[in-house]
């Protein structure tokens, strides 16, 4: 078959113009068919190089894909960790919690006091026998409500505290570990693949040959 000066005979139009693609492929000018001219190899190996850069465009695009991801994860992770307003805030309710807890238990003992001190006026513990009865169910009632208000505040800035300093903690850690086994696995798939596709083309030469 003749290419010399673009001219060829189409396969699928009979068209005698074409125009060379890579080696031995050609692209007819009327159809817009592509074919092979002369050894029957240089199709194997155009298909073989295209696997190859569709692979690597793959892998490249995975690399870009998880690039974006780990900067999204590093940039929450920086805004759970960095951020001043969140530290200010953590660090704010942490501090309203004991203020409020000692200065809610000041606010009851001070309270119950001055409830007694008015019950007693009233009921005069000396001749009514209920007054000692009423004083004390609602002592009981005051001291519960300090102890579950003490509790609360407790409760509240041990659970602040831990996920200030807890989170912080881990996440500094778990980026890095995250940062770490994501790169390890890519390398790995990259050498499992191009090592497959070196056996599979070195078994290919060897059964043609």
């Amino acid at each position: 078959m003749n290419t010399s000066n673009n001219t060829c005979t189409c396969p699928e139009c009979g068209g005698n113009k074409c125009t060379p693609v890579s080696k031995g492929q050609y692209r007819c000018s009327y159809c817009g068919a592509t074919f092979y001219v002369g050894n029957p190899d240089n199709q194997k190996d155009d298909d073989d190089d295209d696997d190859v850069d569709e692979v690597l465009q793959e892998l490249d695009e995975e690399d870009k894909a998880e690039e974006a991801e780990m900067n999204e994860i590093a940039a929450w992770l920086k805004a759970q960790n960095d951020y001043p307003a969140l530290e200010k805030k953590n660090l704010s309710m942490i501090l309203l919690s004991v203020v409020g807890a000692l200065l809610g238990g000041v606010l009851a003992f001070a309270g119950l006091g001055i409830v007694i001190g008015i019950l007693e006026w009233i009921f005069d513990c000396e001749v009514d026998a209920w007054s000692d009865w009423i004083i004390g169910l609602f002592s009981i009632g005051c001291l519960y409500c300090l102890w579950k208000a003490l509790k609360w505040s407790f409760i509240m800035s041990w659970t602040y505290l831990v996920n200030y300093y807890g989170n912080k903690f881990v996440n500094k850690y778990e980026y890095k570990l995250l940062q770490l086994f994501s790169k390890k696995d890519l390398e790995t798939f990259r050498e499992n693949y191009m090592a497959e596709l070196m056996t599979s083309s070195d078994e290919d030469n060897a059964e043609n040959q």
